[in-house]
């Protein structure tokens, strides 16, 4: 899949939802949201593309951003209260200091969204930064719920 094909129809990005089940109550407990993109009537995953580091931090911000979005706007409209497990990569994250995905989930709290609902997953094995700086951050976002 070209990068530009994606950032050029960044309309035909969508979430898909998996779900996550409590070991104790044999339930679901949440959703991870995974990212994939509409290509000519084909579903196709966009995890190659965020893992690909010649594309653009900025590129592959603004498409994780995009699909983020959808997937809380259609958070707000559901009933049931569950988990959104989120996949942040912490090399991206830590770009602008983890503010734009702070502020992202702030305005959705704004709008209802209590972020204690939020859980992030971050792989730190692949982190080329300090991490003491990510684990400061990490701690700041708990803060937050």
């Amino acid at each position: 899949m070209d990068p530009l094909d994606v950032l050029t129809n960044i309309e035909k990005t969508l979430p898909y939802y998996q779900a996550i089940f409590s070991a104790d109550g044999h339930r679901v407990i949440g959703y991870e949201v995974l990212a994939r993109f509409q290509n000519e009537g084909e579903i196709e995953s966009l995890g190659p593309f965020f893992h690909d580091d010649a594309i653009p931090d900025e590129y592959r911000i603004e498409v994780d951003y995009a699909v983020l979005t959808q997937a809380l706007e259609h958070v707000l409209t559901q009933e049931e209260q569950f988990l959104i497990f989120i996949n942040q990569n912490p090399n991206l994250l830590m770009n602008d200091h983890g503010e734009s995905l702070l502020e992202l989930l702030q305005l959705f709290e704004n709008k209802g969204l209590s972020l204690d609902r939020i859980v992030l997953e971050i792989t730190e094995h692949n982190f080329s930064g300090d991490l003491e700086s990510l684990q400061h951050l990490l701690k700041y976002y708990q803060t937050y719920g």
